[in-house]
C-alpha cells in the first residue's frame, strides 16, 4: 500500500478546515439493519426448510417489504444505544427505502435525526432468485458454471452483479462529496452495500471474495474515518472500525487500515499475465513470419518461427 501525502493547509487554520475544503465525509458510519424476515427464511433455507420463504412469498410481497424480527429490532435498539453513547452528533442521515432500514433507522433513536432515503442504497436485486435469501442458492448447473466464471461480473436473471452494485455505491459516494464534505454522516443500509463501500473505500478489488465472504452481523456498524489517532485529518479515508455490539451493550471492536493500491505498468502486465491466453490472432503471426499452435493448449499464444 502507499499513501498519498496530505495537501499542505493554505492558512494553517488546522486540521478541521482542511476537512471542510475536501471531498469527503469526515467520518462515514455505516449500520447494518437489524434481523429481518428475509433473514430469517434465509437461514431456514440453509437447513432446508421451506416456510419462511413460503410465507413470504404467500404474502405476495417484494424484498423490500420485509420487516425486522423482534430480535432485529432489539438489535438495532441496541446499535443506535451504543452510538448515542459513543458516535456523537451527525451531520446528514441516509437510509435506504426498504422497510427493514427504515425501520432499523427509526429504532435506533439518534437524536435530532433527519432521514433521507436513497434509492442508491438498496439492497442488490436478486431478480428471479428473489424469496430465496441469496441470489446463489438453488442455481442451474449453468449459472453455477457462469458463477464461477466471475462472482464480481455475474448476475442473476433479472438482477444486478456485485459490480453493479458497486457501481451505484459509486454514485452515493459522489453524492457525499458533492453535499457532504467534511461532515460526520450515518448511513443505514444492507449487507451487500456495505460489501460495497469496502471494496470502494478500501480499494479491494482484488480481494472482493474475502470481503462478500466475511461474517457481518445484523445490527454492525463499520466506522470509516479521515482523521488519524493523532486527529490529524487526511485527504483520503484514513482507516476505521467494525463494531459489533451485543445485547448485553459490550462492542467488540476491530480497527483496520485504509491503504490504495498504487500500480506500475509492469505490476498491471503482471496480472494480466496471471490469466492464460487461450486465443490468439493467426494473421497477426503470420505477417511477423511465424506460426502459432492450436487453439485451446498452451502453445496458442506462444508463436513459433517457419
Amino acid at each position: 500500500f502507499q499513501r498519498r501525502p496530505n495537501p499542505p493547509s493554505a492558512d494553517g487554520t488546522g486540521c478541521q478546515r482542511m476537512a471542510l475544503q475536501l471531498n469527503l465525509p469526515l467520518d462515514l458510519v455505516l449500520v447494518r439493519h437489524g434481523e429481518s424476515e428475509a433473514n430469517v427464511a434465509a437461514d431456514l433455507l440453509a437447513r432446508g426448510q421451506d416456510s419462511g420463504r413460503d410465507a413470504l412469498l404467500a404474502a405476495g410481497r417484494h424484498d423490500s417489504q420485509a420487516r425486522l424480527t423482534e430480535l432485529g429490532r432489539e438489535q438495532a435498539r441496541t446499535a443506535g444505544q451504543w452510538l448515542r453513547e459513543h458516535g456523537g452528533e451527525f451531520d446528514r442521515y441516509f437510509v435506504s427505502p426498504y422497510v427493514r432500514t427504515k425501520e432499523t433507522a427509526g429504532e435506533m433513536a439518534l437524536p435530532n435525526a433527519r432521514w433521507e432515503a436513497d434509492l442508491m442504497l438498496r439492497e442488490r436485486e436478486q431478480g428471479v432468485m428473489q424469496g430465496n435469501g441469496s441470489p446463489t442458492l438453488g442455481l442451474s448447473i449453468e449459472e453455477r458454471t457462469r458463477l464461477k466464471m466471475s462472482t464480481m461480473f455475474w448476475a442473476p436473471t433479472a438482477g444486478e452483479s456485485v459490480a453493479d452494485v458497486c457501481v451505484r455505491v459509486q454514485h452515493f459516494i459522489q453524492l457525499l462529496s458533492a453535499t457532504a464534505a467534511g461532515k460526520r454522516v450515518v448511513v443505514v443500509c444492507h449487507f451487500r452495500i456495505m460489501n460495497a463501500f469496502r471494496i470502494l473505500l478500501e480499494d479491494r478489488h482484488d480481494d472482493y471474495e474475502q470481503i462478500c465472504n466475511e461474517h457481518l452481523p445484523n445490527g454492525a456498524i463499520v466506522w470509516y474515518t479521515r482523521r488519524d489517532p493523532g486527529g490529524c485529518v487526511h485527504d483520503r479515508v484514513y482507516g476505521g472500525k467494525v463494531i459489533s455490539v451485543e445485547q448485553d451493550g459490550i462492542a467488540k471492536e476491530v480497527p483496520f487500515a485504509v491503504g490504495q493500491h498504487i500500480y506500475t505498468n509492469e505490476e498491471l502486465l503482471e496480472q494480466a499475465r496471471r490469466v492464460p491466453q487461450v486465443v490468439s490472432t493467426p494473421d497477426y503471426w503470420h505477417r511477423q513470419g511465424c506460426r502459432v499452435g492450436g487453439f485451446g493448449d498452451d502453445s496458442a499464444a506462444v508463436p513459433r518461427f517457419a
